[in-house]
């Protein structure tokens, strides 16, 4: 976990924290200092794991109570609830069969469950609710499968330690992921993280208004300037309410000459830096379109006739079964 030395100097008087930017690009490492804080230190959701890590390990979706099967609807079991997301996520395969599409569903783990060796308490991960679905899809040719692919990479590399998401690599892993036997994927596989981007991270905000962040390595421009130079952005709609955001992006110089129609969530985001799935898919994809939303808008889908449909979710929202 680390704070700008620079900013140290300008808080205020009273320790309010002036406003700050949620990401820095290529900083210098030099410029930043690592702080020390109690492993099991507890503030609203958030905990502090070791090595720095903080974790989200409550919060309004109950998520320590997923790791023991309960969950905030009476009668609710992880047979019940994984039931319905089989029928659910089948049905939408056989939509997308029928609308003559591609269908990418992913399931993205929770910090916790990938990082649990680094929690301050004994925890079985994933919860039992992401085991029991994953068991029934990991065959299936649509499911992406990523809580493995997390598991392979580093701490710092697979998760922002001062924030509930994916670093750049994690973002990279996973997007690389979605994109498996396409002509993308190798080339986004190939980009290197050659410097340090800096990022003050939601968990961090439980701690103190003044602006912990973390530094995560992160693509270099030039790496990515072959696919990303034709990048233009042609809807970015981000009102208060979170289901009602939505962007587009088109991209001369894409990968692929494809049309991608996402609907997901701030794991998706808005594209703004190599944390965000969107960035790499608005790379991958001649034309990008993205939903904030759990479910799947079929009506949408008609509309925009992409070749693929991405729905993106969390280990943490798997109680509350999406309704398309």
């Amino acid at each position: 976990m680390r704070l700008a030395s620079t900013e140290l100097e300008r808080l205020n008087t009273d320790g309010a924290a002036p406003r700050e930017p949620e990401h820095r690009a290529d900083v210098a490492e030099s410029a930043w200092s690592p702080i020390r804080l109690p492993v099991g230190f507890a503030r609203g959701p958030m905990v502090v794991g070791r090595d720095g890590t903080l974790l989200l390990a409550e919060g309004s979706n109950g998520l320590r109570g997923q790791y023991e099967g309960r969950f905030a609807e009476p009668g609710a079991t992880v047979d019940g609830l994984a039931d319905r997301w089989r029928q659910l996520l089948e049905g939408r395969a056989a939509r997308a069969d029928r609308s003559g599409v591609e269908l990418r569903q992913l399931i993205i783990p929770e910090k916790l469950s990938v990082l649990r060796a680094l929690a301050p308490f004994d925890l079985a991960g994933p919860t039992p609710l992401l085991s029991a679905v994953e068991a029934h899809l990991e065959a299936r040719r649509w499911y992406v499968p990523t809580t493995r692919l997390l598991e392979q990479l580093s701490p710092d590399d697979a998760f922002i330690p001062t924030d509930t998401h994916l670093a750049p690599r994690g973002a990279q892993a996973v997007a690389v992921a979605s994109l498996a036997g396409s002509d993308a994927e190798d080339a986004l596989a190939a980009v290197p993280m050659g410097r340090w981007d800096a990022m003050r991270g939601d968990l961090a905000a439980h701690l103190s208004p003044h602006p912990f962040g973390s530094l995560v390595r992160a693509p270099r421009s030039e790496a990515v300037e072959a696919f990303s130079s034709g990048l233009r952005v042609i809807e970015r709609h981000i009102p208060a309410a979170h289901h009602e955001r939505r962007y587009e992006f088109e991209n001369e110089t894409a990968l692929t000459d494809r049309t991608a129609l996402v609907f997901g969530n701030s794991f998706a985001n808005a594209g703004d830096h190599a944390g965000h799935l969107t960035w790499w898919w608005a790379r991958a994809f001649r034309r990008t379109v993205v939903r904030w939303s759990s479910d799947v808008d079929w009506d949408l889908v008609d509309q925009v006739r992409p070749h693929v449909v991405i729905a993106q979710t969390v280990e943490r929202f798997l109680p509350r079964v999406a309704a398309a």
